[in-house]
């Protein structure tokens, strides 16, 4: 879409000594434990003698990828910048916390050194958004953990201690496991760079060369009860290739942090016994159109504008995420128990909705019905699976899901 330019008015002039622009207000999520966050400034910036007003959207990660996305428009509250701020609040699970110039700039800073590590580029055109990475932002002790608290919602229980923790420590974060380490610090306290990591107890759970995503994880208490000792069974991935760690975790049950943390046992699995471990059912509703019109698919986009938008050869996968990260205080923590729902619209026109409960999926489909009640959609079929096919069905190259089942020879519960 393209981003309708508003003139602000006034004639106001940027001071001499911002020769690049005038910040006006940012904001954060608080999900940088989960890895990820998005971060929103606005600014007043001068284009051609005249001063507009500049949003931008960027979408940080913390483990791989740095500044991974980038997005920009002028204007009061442009539609692109909307919709990616609608976007990111929605995947992430987080709440839009305010920060200061010297904070945002300090981040994004920070970021660029995660692209640098791992030879990412940097997104969109970096003359865009250069003004905010030089010159170097340092912040002191201080003024670090209160960005640090901002950005992250403090673990509130065990559970989320340990699943952060083990979340930072596979995917080779640095800052995060020291957030979450006691006594961790850093050499210079009173500057400290864009890029510079705490000193703490790394354990050897830590895994910078491979970083490894946390698919599930376990967590049995072990030993005496004042002892806050716990055994952790991981599953985590690298590159397709899956495999079981075993962990002891001590923890201080009144500062929720981890005081050590050991591995005992790490052995490689096959995709196959991966699959058994995150096995669970699935259940699907099926929607076909009396006519495969414009009509349909309009107003299946304008319902699903909001969730997180992947294509496929044969269609569309649209995710509905939780507004909350609630599934990592889980002593059982799953990855994908932050999808609410999800929808699949294949190039003939026929809609899926997919999910984990029966509960959600009829949440969802009261919401789309209503969405798209002067459609002709007819919901002609709901199944339950025993284990999950949505993606084998996507990666088939079928368009119709009950042709894609009588293909398979599946016989799922109806």
């Amino acid at each position: 879409m393209t981003a309708k330019l508003t003139v602000i008015k006034g004639g106001r002039d940027i001071p001499p000594a911002d020769k690049n622009a005038v910040f006006i207000s940012g904001y954060i999520t608080d999900t940088r434990l989960m890895g990820v966050i998005g971060m929103e400034l606005t600014w007043d910036v001068r284009v051609n003698s005249r001063i507009e007003t500049l949003h931008q959207v960027f979408y940080l990660d913390s483990e791989e990828y740095g500044i991974e996305s980038y997005t920009e428009a002028y204007g009061e509250d442009p539609e692109p910048v909307k919709s990616e701020r609608d976007r990111l609040i929605s995947a992430l699970g987080g709440n839009p916390i305010p920060v200061t110039e010297k904070e945002a700039r300090f981040l994004l800073q920070t970021y660029v050194h995660i692209n640098k590590k791992y030879n990412q580029n940097m997104p969109g055109k970096r003359e865009k958004y250069s003004f905010i990475l030089k010159p170097e932002e340092t912040l002191n002790q201080e003024e670090y953990n209160d960005l640090f608290e901002k950005m992250s919602r403090p673990p509130s229980t065990v559970y989320f201690l340990i699943n952060y923790y083990l979340m930072r420590c596979f995917s080779g974060d640095a800052e995060g496991a020291a957030y979450l380490s006691a006594d961790s610090g850093f050499k210079d306290p009173d500057r400290i760079q864009p890029g510079e990591f705490p000193e703490y107890n790394k354990s050897d759970l830590f895994s910078e060369k491979q970083p490894s995503t946390l698919c599930k994880n376990t967590i049995e208490k072990h030993g005496a009860e004042q002892d806050s000792i716990y055994v952790c069974e991981s599953l985590i991935e690298y590159k397709n290739v899956y495999r079981l760690v075993t962990s002891e975790i001590e923890t201080d049950p009144n500062t929720f942090k981890v005081i050590n943390a050991s591995k005992l046992s790490d052995f490689k699995i096959t995709g196959a016994e991966a699959s058994m471990l995150m096995n669970r059912s699935e259940f699907i509703s099926i929607y076909d159109t009396v006519f495969d019109n414009d009509e349909v698919r309009q107003s299946f986009s304008e319902f699903a504008r909001m969730y997180t938008e992947t294509n496929y050869d044969s269609g569309k996968l649209y995710i509905n995420f939780n507004s909350t990260n609630n599934h990592v205080g889980r002593p059982v923590y799953r990855i994908n128990d932050d999808i609410h729902t999800m929808f699949y619209m294949s190039d003939s026109g026929q809609i899926l909705i997919v999910g984990y409960d029966y509960i959600s999926v009829q949440e969802s489909e009261f919401r789309m019905s209503i969405a798209m009640l002067d459609t002709d959609i007819v919901l002609t079929m709901r199944y339950e699976f025993k284990e999950p096919v949505l993606y084998e069905y996507i990666k088939s190259g079928f368009d119709d899901f009950n042709e894609f089942l009588a293909f398979i020879g599946g016989s799922p519960e109806e």
